[in-house]
């Protein structure tokens, strides 16, 4: 079974952008891929992590810190700051609607949302941490323990967390 808990960050929100006024008419659901159906357990648990600042190196800073919801999932920046109150190269984009998108970042380097929702946390300037720490961290907090086994079943697997994605 492939075990994409990184990517759910990305489709939590899209989640919530289904509730849209009605004359916006009926909105297609994302794509997810085969392997890793969509459920409540995971949007949940993917919701969770997109807001949590543990997974950074300092434990300061979310991907919602970037790609706020009340700022249209972005951060309404000319040039976005990181980890430290480092000034980035670019902006933050939006992350709306990212889970329809073909490929992923500026450059299109990241195929899935799964390859996306790695670089972020190990970027050294966005939120300074490493996959090692992420994943260390969430198998730590016993809440996380507990939503992985609701989402995935089975107990959290650190390695896998991070490298079977």
């Amino acid at each position: 079974m492939r075990f994409a808990p990184l990517a759910l960050i990305l489709l939590a929100f899209q989640q919530e952008s289904r509730d849209l006024p009605a004359f916006l008419g009926p909105l297609r659901p994302p794509p997810v891929p085969e392997d890793n159906p969509m459920t409540d357990a995971k949007v949940e648990l993917g919701r969770m992590l997109y807001y949590d600042p543990r997974l950074s190196g300092n434990g300061t800073i979310s991907c919602a810190t970037c790609h706020n919801p009340a700022l249209g999932w972005a951060d309404g920046l000319a040039k976005g700051v990181g980890i430290n109150g480092t000034k980035l190269g670019r902006s933050s984009p939006t992350v709306a609607n990212a889970a329809y998108f073909e490929t992923q970042f500026w450059d299109g380097r990241a195929p899935s949302l799964e390859e996306q929702a790695k670089g972020p946390i190990q970027a050294a300037a966005e939120m300074g941490g490493s996959a090692e720490g992420a994943t260390k961290t969430v198998a730590a907090i016993p809440g996380y323990a507990k939503r992985f086994r609701e989402a995935f079943g089975g107990e959290l697997d650190v390695d896998a967390f991070w490298n079977e994605v």
